[in-house]
């Protein structure tokens, strides 16, 4: 009896980054990361080919074709907004951002203008800033103002806005914050130039049909599209996955489940 083989794929996408781009080798002990919700995966095989064509008699008819090479690629769209997924998309790295607790701290901001927001601790090192501010006073010269009527802070995102209307009704005016800091870290995702190296495996949980489970020992991922920081549908992350062949191993293997006893 012939039976037909109907799928409707479900899975889920796991992630190694290689521990040595050069050597491509995965980071002992590592494991894969699971790239969370992941609605679309979709995957492109081509091959260009050369074709050769008789031409002695009546009309020209192909009599060899020789592959060229082929290109596989695939391209996902990760809805889990993390910081290793961000990274990804800037082709770049995470990075612990950590600040030590300390008192008695100030900054002192020139030619502010009512309206505009400020960033307190930016620096080379720190392009970002501060987080975490505790006990802030914010001065126009001897003058203290009043928060809520001169300006409103956000301590968490170490920032201030000075209103409009208030004691500095011109731009132009310094404006002093002292402040206390609290022990904080963030994680932080950074843009690079390079795409993130590793290997992928996909896990099928089907709805309907037989469990494929596939792998790819070296790929590369890449930005494809628009991320929407501002949207009426949930965010999700383009990216495209480079699908290359690692030494002697193939460059993609598909797993059917393993039967007991065959």
């Amino acid at each position: 009896m012939i039976t037909d083989n109907y799928t409707m794929g479900r899975g889920e996408a796991w992630f190694a980054p290689f521990s040595d781009p050069v050597a491509k080798t995965l980071a002992e002990g590592g494991g894969f990361r699971f790239l969370g919700n992941v609605p679309s995966f979709n995957l492109s095989i081509a091959a260009d080919t050369y074709q050769h064509y008789k031409s002695t008699r009546g009309i020209r008819e192909k009599d060899l074709t020789v592959t060229l090479q082929a290109n596989r690629t695939a391209t996902i769209t990760a809805e889990d907004i993390s910081a290793d997924n961000i990274a990804l998309f800037f082709m770049g790295t995470t990075a612990t951002v950590s600040q030590s607790a300390s008192t008695g701290n100030s900054e002192t901001f020139g030619s502010v203008v009512p309206g505009n927001k400020y960033q307190v601790g930016i620096s080379a090192a720190n392009p970002t800033g501060l987080r975490g501010l505790l006990n802030p006073v914010l001065k126009a010269g001897t003058t203290t103002l009043v928060a809520g009527t001169d300006y409103v802070i956000d301590p968490v995102r170490g920032t201030f806005d000075i209103l409009l209307g208030g004691t500095v009704p011109t731009s132009g005016s310094s404006v002093t914050l002292t402040y206390d800091l609290s022990a904080t870290s963030r994680v932080q995702s950074i843009s690079g130039a390079s795409t993130v190296s590793g290997a992928l495996k996909f896990v099928s949980y089907n709805a309907v049909g037989d469990n494929i489970d596939y792998f790819m020992p070296y790929v590369t991922i890449s930005p494809n599209g628009s991320f929407a920081l501002i949207a009426d549908t949930l965010q999700a992350l383009p990216l495209t996955i480079g699908v290359q062949v690692l030494g002697n191993q193939a460059a993609l293997y598909a797993d059917g489940q393993p039967v007991a006893g065959v």
